[in-house]
């Protein structure tokens, strides 16, 4: 299991471009980060995420991110050379790690690091709250 480091929920926000913070920001107020992923996935902005990999089924990108980023930091073996370049994010600081984490999910999941990075650390500051394991464990039992 990829031990990701721990950061305060502003600290993981910092690296979101600034037009995503006051989104994601917004959308804590009153949501869970797994709520608040919902519906980053879900809104009828300018973006339509069919163009990036989705499909009419937005739910089906949200799904597929939780699943491959729960495989990714599981260690699966079909993430064997992204786990091993994540194990040198590690030690490079969050910027690293969230651009690391991006990186390995979006051309599997054949989208943009733009859709991708608010769903990482959504994803991340929900992790801080309940840990890895448990996350992976809901993630994995729903789908």
């Amino acid at each position: 299991m990829i031990e990701l480091p721990k950061y305060s929920d502003a600290e993981l926000i910092e690296n979101l471009e600034e037009y995503q913070k006051q989104i994601i920001q917004e959308l804590l107020q009153h949501n869970s980060p797994d709520e608040a992923i919902d519906l980053w996935i879900n809104a009828n902005g300018p973006i339509d995420n069919v163009n990036f990999g989705g499909t009419q089924e937005k739910n089906e990108l949200l799904n597929n991110f939780k699943i491959e980023f729960c495989k990714l930091l599981s260690e699966s073996p079909e993430y064997k050379n992204e786990v091993k370049e994540m194990k040198v994010y590690m030690n490079l600081g969050k910027d690293a790690i969230i651009s690391g984490l991006t990186l390995a999910l979006a051309p599997r999941l054949g989208t943009t690091a733009i859709i991708i990075v608010p769903l990482v650390v959504l994803a991340m500051i929900s992790i801080s709250k309940v840990g890895i394991k448990a996350y992976c464990r809901t993630v994995l039992n729903k789908d």
